[in-house]
Protein backbone atom coordinates (compact mmCIF):
# COMPACT_ATOMS: atom_id res chain seq x y z
CA UNK A 1 0.00 0.00 0.00
CA UNK A 2 1.51 3.64 -0.86
CA UNK A 3 1.03 6.20 1.86
CA UNK A 4 0.18 9.61 0.23
CA UNK A 5 1.03 12.60 3.04
CA UNK A 6 -0.20 15.53 2.54
CA UNK A 7 1.11 18.70 4.57
CA UNK A 8 -1.26 21.54 4.60
CA UNK A 9 -0.83 25.06 5.37
CA UNK A 10 -3.82 27.79 4.30
CA UNK A 11 -4.54 30.74 5.11
CA UNK A 12 -7.87 32.14 7.71
CA UNK A 13 -8.77 34.07 10.10
CA UNK A 14 -10.29 32.91 13.69
CA UNK A 15 -13.34 33.86 13.30
CA UNK A 16 -14.58 31.27 10.83
CA UNK A 17 -15.92 28.18 12.18
CA UNK A 18 -18.38 26.65 9.55
CA UNK A 19 -17.88 24.83 6.10
CA UNK A 20 -19.33 28.19 4.08
CA UNK A 21 -16.38 30.33 5.78
CA UNK A 22 -13.39 27.88 5.41
CA UNK A 23 -11.97 27.88 2.29
CA UNK A 24 -11.94 24.87 0.26
CA UNK A 25 -8.44 23.15 0.04
CA UNK A 26 -8.81 23.02 -3.95
CA UNK A 27 -9.28 26.54 -3.55
CA UNK A 28 -5.45 26.85 -3.48
CA UNK A 29 -5.57 28.96 0.09
CA UNK A 30 -3.10 26.69 2.03
CA UNK A 31 -0.22 29.38 3.49
CA UNK A 32 -1.17 30.60 7.11
CA UNK A 33 -0.14 34.32 7.28
CA UNK A 34 3.00 35.27 9.63
CA UNK A 35 1.78 35.48 13.19
CA UNK A 36 2.88 39.29 14.07
CA UNK A 37 2.53 39.12 17.65
CA UNK A 38 0.75 37.44 20.79
CA UNK A 39 -2.74 39.20 20.08
CA UNK A 40 -2.75 36.95 16.66
CA UNK A 41 -5.24 34.71 15.64
CA UNK A 42 -4.28 30.69 16.53
CA UNK A 43 -6.72 29.02 14.69
CA UNK A 44 -6.91 28.32 11.20
CA UNK A 45 -9.66 26.15 9.12
CA UNK A 46 -10.52 24.69 5.85
CA UNK A 47 -12.77 22.28 4.70
CA UNK A 48 -11.87 19.60 2.44
CA UNK A 49 -13.53 18.37 -0.75
CA UNK A 50 -14.31 14.61 -0.70
CA UNK A 51 -16.71 12.47 -2.68
CA UNK A 52 -20.08 10.31 -1.46
CA UNK A 53 -17.69 7.52 -0.19
CA UNK A 54 -15.10 9.17 1.46
CA UNK A 55 -14.60 10.14 5.13
CA UNK A 56 -12.48 12.87 6.88
CA UNK A 57 -11.22 10.85 10.19
CA UNK A 58 -9.06 12.56 12.91
CA UNK A 59 -6.33 10.21 13.97
CA UNK A 60 -4.34 12.11 16.63
CA UNK A 61 -3.19 16.08 17.13
CA UNK A 62 -0.76 15.75 14.32
CA UNK A 63 -2.99 13.77 11.93
CA UNK A 64 -6.05 12.83 9.91
CA UNK A 65 -6.45 11.30 6.82
CA UNK A 66 -9.69 10.12 4.53
CA UNK A 67 -10.44 7.15 3.90
CA UNK A 68 -12.57 4.76 0.95
CA UNK A 69 -15.81 3.49 2.75
CA UNK A 70 -13.96 0.57 2.28
CA UNK A 71 -11.64 1.12 4.44
CA UNK A 72 -8.76 1.83 1.74
CA UNK A 73 -6.90 5.13 2.46
CA UNK A 74 -7.43 8.00 -0.21
CA UNK A 75 -4.84 10.37 1.63
CA UNK A 76 -3.71 11.51 5.11
CA UNK A 77 -2.74 14.85 6.23
CA UNK A 78 -0.18 16.38 8.63
CA UNK A 79 -0.39 19.32 10.82
CA UNK A 80 2.29 22.02 9.38
CA UNK A 81 5.07 22.83 11.51
CA UNK A 82 5.83 26.19 12.93
CA UNK A 83 8.31 28.61 14.16
CA UNK A 84 9.35 31.80 15.45
CA UNK A 85 11.77 34.23 13.78
CA UNK A 86 14.58 32.59 15.95
CA UNK A 87 14.01 29.22 14.24
CA UNK A 88 12.46 27.89 17.08
CA UNK A 89 9.59 25.70 16.66
CA UNK A 90 6.09 26.53 17.52
CA UNK A 91 3.92 23.76 18.29
CA UNK A 92 0.62 23.10 16.20
CA UNK A 93 -2.34 20.81 16.36
CA UNK A 94 -5.19 20.01 13.90
CA UNK A 95 -8.89 19.04 14.89
CA UNK A 96 -11.69 17.67 12.53
CA UNK A 97 -14.84 18.88 13.06
CA UNK A 98 -18.43 18.93 11.59
CA UNK A 99 -17.40 15.98 8.98
CA UNK A 100 -15.21 17.62 6.45
CA UNK A 101 -13.03 20.87 8.22
CA UNK A 102 -9.93 20.70 9.34
CA UNK A 103 -8.55 23.66 12.08
CA UNK A 104 -5.01 23.94 12.45
CA UNK A 105 -4.26 25.43 15.49
CA UNK A 106 -0.40 27.50 16.02
CA UNK A 107 -0.14 27.16 19.70
CA UNK A 108 2.20 30.68 20.24
CA UNK A 109 0.09 32.88 23.30
CA UNK A 110 1.33 29.83 25.90
CA UNK A 111 4.90 30.42 25.08
CA UNK A 112 7.70 27.96 24.37
CA UNK A 113 6.63 24.60 26.11
CA UNK A 114 10.77 23.09 25.99
CA UNK A 115 11.37 26.69 27.44
CA UNK A 116 8.53 26.45 30.53
CA UNK A 117 6.87 28.89 28.69
CA UNK A 118 8.58 32.16 27.80
CA UNK A 119 7.63 33.80 25.08
CA UNK A 120 8.25 33.18 20.89
CA UNK A 121 9.88 35.92 19.09
CA UNK A 122 7.60 37.05 16.65
CA UNK A 123 6.63 36.89 14.13
CA UNK A 124 5.69 33.05 13.80
CA UNK A 125 5.86 31.75 10.32
CA UNK A 126 5.21 28.38 8.46
CA UNK A 127 7.86 25.77 7.95
CA UNK A 128 10.27 23.67 9.97
CA UNK A 129 12.57 25.77 12.31
CA UNK A 130 16.20 25.28 13.11
CA UNK A 131 16.70 25.20 16.85
CA UNK A 132 18.78 26.97 18.35
CA UNK A 133 18.66 30.31 16.41
CA UNK A 134 20.89 33.51 16.48
CA UNK A 135 22.69 34.81 19.65
CA UNK A 136 24.90 37.87 19.10
CA UNK A 137 28.09 36.92 21.46
CA UNK A 138 30.75 39.57 21.94
CA UNK A 139 34.55 38.17 22.68
CA UNK A 140 37.50 40.11 24.36
CA UNK A 141 41.06 40.06 22.84
CA UNK A 142 43.97 41.04 24.02
CA UNK A 143 46.16 43.67 22.84
CA UNK A 144 48.75 41.94 19.75
CA UNK A 145 52.25 41.84 21.05
CA UNK A 146 55.11 42.88 19.30
CA UNK A 147 56.95 39.86 17.87
CA UNK A 148 60.50 39.04 19.06
CA UNK A 149 62.88 39.27 17.16
CA UNK A 150 64.09 36.19 15.64
CA UNK A 151 67.28 34.35 17.21
CA UNK A 152 70.68 34.66 14.94
CA UNK A 153 71.68 31.20 14.04
CA UNK A 154 74.98 29.90 15.70
CA UNK A 155 77.82 29.42 13.68
CA UNK A 156 78.87 25.95 13.04
CA UNK A 157 81.63 24.63 15.02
Amino acid sequence: MTLLVVALNFAMTPAMATATSCPSLSDGGMVFPEIQGPEGPEDYCWEVEMSHDQELVWIDDRHAAVYYNDSTLAFSIEAPPAHDVEGTTVPTTIAVSQGNLITLTVHHRAGNPAAGGAPFDYPIIEGTGWEGGFHTTEIQLAEPQPAAAPEAPSPPL
